[in-house]
């Protein structure tokens, strides 16, 4: 026996597993995703899907992506260019719009989507290779170019209230009527609106808080999460105004345990609720109240009512927001510059 080979035995003379290659799909995905978090294989399956469907796969990522690791080098890229061409070109209509009359409110995907799902096919492949099942790469390809600010824009400080009062009504409304369910959905999403907006939370963030392990309610109330990357779990204060929306929320609950902000859909009742059914609840209220307004709109509104109320103050804004960046947090800067210019020509003069 060599040394070599005697080291790498174990102390109770046992051999150690030998290193393979994975040789199926579920191996493939087993290594692949095996030290991403939760949230992170919820977006590559949604970005991969979406290939699946263009490949006519319809959800089937697996296949989709099998096929595509058994193209040649040529077809994969033919393909990858076939699917970018078709997510540019893509025409969206308005949804009480006739195509046929119409012209599209929109072609084409954003340039930073776009990116985002061929970075996704690319990962997979990327490490495919890494691993020896691929002789290719898709590191090749010419990604189209992605606007360095995204549109971040949020609702004024009017349409919150308007929202914050539509949701006032529909709880005394389903008071009145004695609807359980109702009150309980109602308080749940308002919970929701107050931390996206008051708390500066993030949609992942605010789904992600379990219960009751990350709900402190005593005279300082706050809620644990995790932020955005590989941070840590941190505390977050919440407002006095959803202090007291929360904890009626959580004598409403139904459920003990699980995820604070529960789905009450009958296929996932108690259950956390997903990201497209965040933008879904927001929206609602947002029509409810004749108002547009995304789920990052809010937090939108939160950081610039923080930069006005503190006079501008970046460091503490950014304690708030959590930003790593002070240009990210300058973004949602919506101040009046004459003003600024002003104050400050007042100053010096």
């Amino acid at each position: 026996m060599s040394s070599d080979k005697a080291a790498l035995e174990t102390s109770s003379g046992n051999a150690p597993a030998p290193f393979l290659a994975p040789e199926t799909q579920e191996e493939l995905w087993g290594l692949f995703l095996r030290r991403k978090s939760q949230a992170t294989r919820e977006k590559y399956r949604y970005d991969l899907q979406c290939f699946s469907r263009f490949a006519g796969e319809g959800d089937d990522y697996k296949t989709a992506v099998e096929r595509l690791l058994n193209s040649s080098a040529p077809a994969a890229y033919a393909t990858i260019e076939s699917y970018i061409g078709h997510m540019t070109e893509q025409q969206f209509w308005a949804p009480d719009d006739d195509p046929s009359r119409a012209p599209p409110i929109q072609i084409g995907y954003a340039p930073a989507t776009i990116r985002r799902r061929v970075y996704a096919l690319r990962s997979v492949t990327d490490f495919a290779r890494s691993v020896g099942m691929v002789d290719w790469d898709l590191r090749g390809i010419k990604m189209p170019r992605a606007e360095n600010i995204r549109d971040t824009r949020g609702c004024t400080r009017a349409e919150f209230d308007a929202i914050i009062d539509t949701l006032g009504q529909a709880l005394e409304e389903a008071e009145e009527q004695d609807d359980k369910a109702t009150i309980e959905v109602v308080l749940r999403d308002t919970t929701l609106v107050r931390l996206l907006h008051d708390s500066g939370l993030r949609r992942a963030e605010a789904v992600g808080i379990g219960w009751p392990a990350d709900v402190i309610l005593d005279d300082k109330p706050r809620v644990r999460i995790r932020g955005k990357g590989k941070v840590r779990l941190q505390w977050k204060p919440v407002s006095r105004l959803c202090a007291p929306v929360l904890e009626q929320y959580v004598t409403h609950r139904r459920f003990k345990k699980g995820h604070l902000l529960a789905s009450v859909h009958p296929r996932n009742r108690g259950g956390k609720l997903d990201l497209s059914t965040v933008n879904r609840r927001i929206d609602y209220w947002g029509k409810q109240a004749g108002v547009r307004v995304t789920p990052h709109g809010l937090r939108h509104l939160g950081a610039t009512e923080a930069l006005r109320k503190t006079g501008g103050d970046y460091r503490r804004t950014m304690m708030w927001s959590r930003h790593q960046d002070p240009r990210t947090l300058a973004i949602y800067d919506d101040g009046d510059e004459v003003d600024h210019d002003r104050a400050i020509m007042d100053l010096i003069a």
